[in-house]
């Protein structure tokens, strides 16, 4: 059981990263995208700092 979560949830994320991301990344502007994440960030308690890649 746990194993088959484990490969459900593989799947949906590189669904997620190969279809939704570069669709989003096509319609919405470069804010809102900026926006978009740092919600998730927030609200799943990570810390996004430039050093790691989370800012220009």
């Amino acid at each position: 059981m746990l194993l088959h979560v484990i490969q459900v949830a593989r799947e949906h994320f590189a669904k997620e990263e190969q279809i939704l991301y570069p669709i989003a990344e096509q319609v919405l502007d470069t804010d809102t995208l900026t926006q978009l994440g740092r919600q998730w960030a927030e609200r799943r308690g990570v810390v996004i700092s430039r050093e790691s890649g989370g800012g220009s």
